[in-house]
């Protein structure tokens, strides 16, 4: 390919000034691009260029070849652009998955360190929300969540079943006591999921239909931030048990759960490959091996 090489930092020279700014935009050192120039004159048996004080000049014969040559590398510098441009589309292709603020905006974070691992030009744009989802009214590729309100509009496949316990830790414990039965739960202090309803106990009633009259000490719409609290010592928390946790944490009560059954949700009809690719992730890997009572 010698012969395109020196034709190409022929051509690139021909529309230069200086010697030095065609070695520039060739990204070669200068002696590199006079060793080229000097090959395609003895290859081709004549003179394409004179350098003089006040910059270079094309010979009538240069002059001949370049204007031979020059559409047809503009023509592939043309379609190298277009091809550069578009593989710098497909390598920000974005995902944009949709989750809740609780338990699944921590766990999702397994799958996506495994599908970036895989992936790593796909862009993933991760969107937490609280309350009751219509998924189809959203710009949304996919969602791992427990339900949405548009059921008839979406396609949805099981990916986990997650367990909602009670968890405090030791600190908490050395503090307060153990509560030795559910009732015993009255006396003792809570971290709950936000809710604006009175005489509301957070997750407690709301993942474990537990009912427990007053309002949780603090409030968390966060799962990760309601876990440092209680490893903190500041309260009980009711949460899925893949949720990760330090082993400073208690399970309370074992034979006490729910369980809670988790979807990945796409449009009715929709179909993209990357998608489809990342709803298996989901499925593999949203969830670690749970923690034993």
């Amino acid at each position: 390919m010698k012969i395109y090489d020196d034709l190409h930092a022929f051509y690139v020279t021909a529309k230069s000034t200086t010697i030095s700014s065609a070695a520039k935009k060739l990204g070669i050192e200068q002696s590199s691009l006079s060793s080229a120039l000097s090959r395609l004159e003895k290859k081709l048996g004549i003179k394409v260029i004179i350098r003089k004080r006040t910059g270079l000049e094309l010979t009538p014969d240069g002059h001949s070849l370049f204007m031979e040559i020059s559409p047809k590398f503009s023509d592939i510098n043309s379609i190298i652009s277009e091809f550069l441009e578009s593989d710098t589309q497909k390598n920000f292709e974005e995902i944009r998955v949709l989750t809740t603020t609780g338990t699944l905006s921590s766990l999702i974070i397994n799958v996506i360190e495994k599908f970036h691992n895989e992936f790593p030009n796909i862009a993933i744009n991760l969107i937490t929300y609280d309350g009751y989802v219509n998924f189809s009214e959203m710009n949304i590729d996919i969602g791992v969540l427990p339900t949405v309100i548009d059921l008839e509009n979406v396609s949805k496949k099981k990916v986990a079943t997650l367990k909602s316990q009670m968890f405090c830790s030791k600190e908490y414990v050395n503090r307060n006591g153990k509560p030795c039965d559910l009732e015993a739960l009255k006396m003792h202090k809570f971290i709950g999921y936000y809710n604006n309803s009175v005489g509301y106990k957070g997750n407690v009633d709301w993942h474990l239909k537990y009912s427990l009259k007053g309002e949780a000490e603090i409030k968390i719409n966060l799962a990760s931030a309601q876990v440092i609290a209680a490893e903190k010592g500041l309260g009980i928390i009711a949460i899925p048990n893949a949720m990760p946790m330090s082993e400073n944490m208690l399970v309370l009560f074992p034979e006490t759960y729910v369980l809670i059954d988790v979807f990945s949700i796409t449009k009715r009809g929709q179909s993209n490959s990357m998608v489809d690719i990342f709803q298996e992730y989901v499925k593999n890997y949203l969830c670690k091996e749970e923690k034993k009572p």
